[in-house]
């Protein structure tokens, strides 16, 4: 949709809204004017894009005249594009300022473009994604949206938004840890065989999105969905489960070294049994970089480059897990790691399990940006 963020948005969309009449609704404000010019102005630019976090996301839409009745109420639906004359880059830093420095917590996803076309200057889009790091306050006030139009909290919706915003995280993570004991337990579709160490990624959408198993990408073309291997491995095998659909590569009839899963209500699980552990000076050692990095690395960035297809959308949670390195030793990438010289590496995990909070992502990211935030959870545990 044009009206949420990170979305194309051109006149075009607009002149075709005012075709058919769109009427404003919980995620779409129409406006006429852009005024900054009074404090209680920039106040309710603040509080329209404080109430569209809080509720659905939506967008605030500058430079659009609404119809009106005969008696001169308005109906809601566009009738002119008559534009904001007079914006310019100042106006639209003037509208991140008042959105950053009014809003309690900051709002996390938001964007502000001019769409040229209008009949004296651009539309102003503003627009403003579903907020899971709310709820968000504009002067000690909570507001929320409806159909028509924003409205103050209750102190009885302000209690539940804060525990939805909670228990939304917290479900999460608590999905994440029942699946890591049964990677740990063996009891997945396909369990790992028994090597030195583990990894356990997940990548879930904050929102279920369900995800079409059906569709040629993943019946077609299996071996596209990528694995979480230290080496060139793809997918032989594929099963439909409870949770959705699984894609591994199989040595053993009854276990294998890497599968991801695909859930119906979008996002992935990847592990890999196949962290590869070194003697090294009597003690276990395992290079971060190799084993750890940059599987990660190539795992994310395949994800990310179709994420619609695993049902991922923003707010995205992704968490990185490892098992079975207690008392391992560790360092970055070296030329004669494979001779196994790890005189210098005496960073000695002191855990058998690193399970770090995951990370709640609230617009896109790039796969090294991500693969980094993940990665550096695991090398602190280390020490690094």
């Amino acid at each position: 949709m044009w009206y949420l963020p990170n979305q194309p948005a051109s006149i075009g969309d607009i002149e075709q809204a005012l075709t058919d009449r769109v009427a404003e609704h919980r995620g779409l404000d129409w406006k006429r004017q852009l005024d900054l010019g009074t404090k209680s102005a920039r106040a309710e630019l603040a509080v329209d894009a404080a109430s569209m976090a809080n509720a659905a996301g939506g967008a605030l839409v500058y430079g659009v005249d609404e119809k009106r009745a005969e008696d001169g109420r308005k109906l809601g639906v566009p009738g002119s594009i008559p534009g904001c004359e007079g914006h310019d880059d100042e106006q639209k830093q003037a509208i991140e300022s008042i959105l950053n420095s009014m809003i309690d917590p900051r709002l996390p996803l938001y964007d502000v473009n001019a769409v040229d076309g209008g009949e004296h200057g651009p539309v102003v889009l503003i627009r403003v994604g579903r907020s899971w790091t709310g709820p968000h306050a504009v002067r000690n006030r909570y507001y929320s949206r409806t159909s028509a139009g924003k409205y103050l909290l209750t102190t009885e919706e302000l209690r539940r938004a804060f525990v939805e915003h909670h228990s939304r995280l917290d479900a999460l993570e608590r999905t994440r840890t029942e699946r890591l004991g049964r990677i740990a337990a063996r009891a997945t579709t396909y369990p790992l065989i028994d090597a030195d160490g583990i990894l356990a990624l997940h990548m879930l959408p904050v929102v279920p999105n369900e995800v079409d198993l059906h569709a040629s990408y993943f019946n077609e073309y299996p071996a596209r969905v990528p694995l979480l291997a230290r080496a060139q491995s793809h997918v032989d095998e594929a099963r439909q489960n409870m949770e959705g659909k699984v894609f591994a590569k199989v040595v053993d009839k009854r276990m294998v070294p890497s599968y991801t899963q695909v859930f119906r209500s979008g996002g992935v699980e990847a592990a890999t049994s196949s962290v590869h552990v070194y003697e090294a000076e009597g003690q276990r050692a395992v290079s971060l970089e190799r084993a750890i990095a940059a599987p990660v690395g190539a795992f994310v960035g395949s994800i990310l480059a179709n994420p619609a297809s695993y049902g991922l959308q923003y707010p995205l949670f992704a968490a990185l897990s490892v098992f079975g390195l207690g008392g391992c030793i560790a360092g970055e990438a070296r030329e004669d790691w494979l001779l196994g010289d790890f005189s210098l590496m005496r960073y000695s995990l002191d855990r058998d399990a690193v399970v770090p909070p995951g990370h709640i992502l609230n617009e896109p990211t790039t796969a090294e940006e991500l693969s980094d935030l993940l990665v550096g959870d695991v090398r602190r545990a280390f020490g690094l």
